[in-house]
């Protein structure tokens, strides 16, 4: 069975996967106009307009995401498409980045625009509210991902961290990660949000300035690292290897050498974040958040990583990618900088776990809203998070990969049927000089003055009209 599996991944679904990204992204980038690219400066303003607006529900929103996409993944990841592509990897991998911003930019909006309140008055959206068919599917996929990305992988790369510096019985990781694990899970959205609020911004401002250390210490070897980027970025094996490197940089969720992609763009996960916390925000403004997080994972981190790795000469190293992190932090820091990666690497894990429990318990909830069911999930997560510190996770590498990627395959269909939204919701903003233009709707209207006006807002579909929230007309009103 396990043999049949592979095969499918490794000869299937994982090839089809990086062409079909790059090309849902690059037709999103087109039809947008690339307006964060070309117009950088307009975007900001909007993004800060809309944040004022808002209070800080979009951050805790952006918080709980980046706890999902920033991990070991964005270390050891730049490690192994280094090793596999040389130091050109890294060109490929920012290059990589653009189609995820997009497509994380068109989830997050769609999300939005789809969102709708439970029973208790929370708000609900993700992917599986703006699928016409799939969704079903997709949440119960997602909750099995929940298990395995987000406890059992976690759990194993988590626990053998701390196996490198301090060795510990072994029945000591099980009860040690169920009692961390089980207060913050049992509080739900709002004690998830606030930690992981709490925990991420500080951590990711930590390894930043790790990273910004090595550089100014082996500031005199930059200009060779550069150039060597840049020669050996368009060489077969370069390109290959950072196409490989930024979809396999979910190495704390799906082992060192394998995994989907680093930021979870077009995945469909992160939108549940996005639409469940952030109030009183537009649907273009959130996705503006989605951009900042594709860049803060990919664009700075990964960067700052795979520079730090390459001035102190670690990335020639034949150890594995764990090791040659630590050699590199180490050549600089001493021990001193190892404890800090690994700390890192621990924290990271947890802040992936609570987010994971998040995005399960969302899932669950599109399938059933029984409290005694959520109740459940919880205790369950928390049980497989602390066996996944002492059972063996091979196999479970394989099913996660096979997870995420069918995933993505669903996601991916939605989000392309639902383009036009996205670019008509995009179109309603300040951002309309930039993108508005490009749609039907402005093609029609006579351009009057130096202003261009924004199209009025879509009329609702007969069975919307009740929606206490705009809903597209593409998109399937609530099945409850």
């Amino acid at each position: 069975m396990r043999e049949l599996l592979s095969m499918f991944y490794e000869r299937l679904l994982g090839p089809a996967l990086s062409p079909l990204l790059f090309l849902c992204g690059g037709i999103l980038l087109i039809r947008l106009r690339a307006f964060f690219l070309l117009h950088p400066l307009r975007t900001a303003r909007q993004l800060v307009a809309d944040i004022k607006k808002s209070g800080g529900a979009p951050f805790r929103a952006l918080a709980l995401a980046l706890a999902g996409t920033l991990g070991v993944g964005n270390i050891t990841g730049v490690a192994l498409a280094i090793s596999t592509g040389g130091p050109g990897a890294l060109f490929w991998m920012l290059i990589s980045a653009l189609a995820a911003m997009t497509l994380k930019y068109a989830e997050v909006v769609l999300a939005l625009d789809s969102r709708r309140p439970d029973r208790n008055g929370n708000l609900r959206g993700g992917a599986m509210y703006y699928m016409r068919r799939g969704a079903p599917l997709f949440a119960f996929l997602c909750l099995l991902a929940a298990f395995s990305v987000g406890a059992l992988i976690q759990g194993d790369a988590a626990a053998g961290c701390i196996r490198a510096f301090a060795p510990l019985p072994p029945v000591v990781f099980p009860l040690l990660f169920f009692c961390i694990a089980m207060p913050a899970i049992a509080g739900g959205r709002r004690r998830i949000s606030a930690i992981t609020a709490a925990l991420i911004p500080p951590l990711t401002l930590c390894y930043t300035l790790l990273c910004v250390g090595i550089l100014i210490v082996c500031h005199d070897r930059l200009p060779d690292v550069i150039h060597s980027i840049w020669i050996g970025a368009f060489t077969p094996t370069a390109a290959g290897g950072g196409i490989a490197g930024f979809l396999t940089m979910r190495c704390i969720r799906a082992g060192v050498s394998k995994g989907l992609l680093s930021n979870e763009a077009g995945c469909g996960t992160a939108p549940l974040a996005h639409a469940a916390l952030s109030a009183g925000v537009s649907a273009a403004g959130q996705g503006l958040l989605g951009i900042l997080e594709v860049f803060v994972d990919t664009v700075l981190l990964c960067t700052l990583t795979g520079l730090s790795l390459l001035v102190t000469g670690a990335a020639a190293g034949t150890g594995g990618p764990v090791d040659t992190v630590f050699s590199a932090f180490g050549s600089v820091y001493g021990s001193a900088g190892q404890y800090a990666v690994a700390v890192c690497i621990v924290l990271f894990a947890f802040g992936t776990v609570l987010s994971w429990a998040f995005y399960g318990e969302q899932a669950l909830a599109w399938l059933s809203e029984s409290t005694g069911a959520q109740q459940a999930y919880r205790v369950c997560f928390a049980v497989c998070f602390a066996l996944g510190a002492c059972a063996g996770t091979e196999a479970v590498f394989l099913i996660a990969d096979i997870l995420l990627g069918l995933m993505t395959l669903i996601n991916l269909c939605a989000v392309m049927k639902n383009a036009d939204r996205v670019v008509t919701l995009s179109a309603q903003t300040e951002l309309v000089r930039t993108v508005g233009r490009g749609t039907a709707e402005h093609r029609r209207r006579p351009k009057a003055g130096s202003d261009y006006p924004a199209p009025p807002a879509p009329k609702p579909a007969r069975s919307e009209m009740q929606s206490p929230l705009p809903q597209s007309a593409d998109i399937p009103p609530n099945r409850k």
